[in-house]
């Protein structure tokens, strides 16, 4: 039985404890209704008062059911701890299956979790394009994915990326608030157009060279393809798009770092990603 263990909890009761992870209601009543948590090996009820010496285990493999299949590939992990877990994605790699290939990221992880004896579903908390590489962030479980999640939806989990773009830009910065919906004709490929949803992106010029320039950019939205296509909106597109600009090289965007409010010790953590040596060049 895999279980999660807690210590120096503040002094709350077991239903406060879950529900500062953000759980849905439904959730908090299985692991009641079915004695999923535990104060010192014994089981408690939601109204139980922490003690500062206790000792919560909570059970949530009956909660999850694991349908990743295994992929045997290579992770480049940047990050690790018994929350999360955080890797560096190729680029030209799915995040997760698409119903026709196995062969993600996703299935990457659920075989790293197999052969180290591992038992957590496979939680990603957000995603990047098959074409982007860099920064992923697993959640090893329900809580942990919950706590983050919540942050990812409220604004609070930040992410960072690196984009070389072709020409040099007007402003040496600029916060891009333009909304973003789906082509009317054409089917994956995304635009700039006013019946959209709210997208906000903002970006610094980092270097500049003669007919292109890297810049840093975050985001506050995470809508599909946003980056992509508020710079091909400004007339800069990223070099080697191939959908909003011309597929020359692979796609020069990459997640380089995450910051977030970690799900144990609630406080502030940042993770950065190597750019790839295409970025170098």
């Amino acid at each position: 039985m895999e279980k999660l263990r807690f210590t120096n909890v503040s002094k709350m009761t077991l239903e406060e404890f879950l529900k500062r992870y953000y759980l849905s209601k439904t959730n908090i009543y299985k692991i009641f209704s079915n004695n999923l948590i535990e104060v010192n090996d014994q089981v408690q009820n939601r109204l139980y008062l922490i003690q500062p010496d206790d000792v919560i285990s909570v059970n949530l493999e009956g909660l999850v059911v694991q349908d990743i299949k295994p992929w045997k590939y290579p992770l480049m992990i940047i990050h690790e701890d018994e929350d999360i877990l955080v890797v560096n994605k190729p680029s030209k790699l799915l995040v997760h299956p698409d119903g026709q290939s196995n062969q993600t990221l996703a299935n990457a992880v659920a075989f790293y979790y197999q052969i180290n004896g591992l038992s957590f579903p496979v939680r990603h908390i957000h995603r990047l394009d098959y074409d982007t590489s860099g920064i992923m962030v697993f959640a090893k479980h329900l809580l942990a994915h919950s706590f983050l999640n919540y942050q990812l939806e409220s604004r609070q989990f930040e992410k960072k990326y690196y984009a070389v773009v072709e020409g040099k830009m007007e402003k040496p910065s600029r916060v891009i608030n333009l909304p973003i919906g789906r082509h009317r004709h054409l089917a994956g490929v995304y635009i700039v157009s006013p019946t959209g949803k709210e997208a906000i992106t903002k970006y610094r010029v980092i270097k500049e060279y003669e007919n292109s320039c890297i810049l840093e950019v975050s985001i506050k939205t995470g809508r599909t393809h946003q980056i992509r296509v508020h710079l091909a909106h400004l007339g800069h597109p990223i070099i080697g798009d191939p959908i909003y600009g011309s597929a020359n090289s692979r796609l020069m965007l990459h997640a380089s770092s995450v910051s977030f409010i970690h799900p144990r010790s609630f406080k502030i953590v940042s993770y950065t990603c190597p750019s790839p040596k295409e970025f170098e060049r």
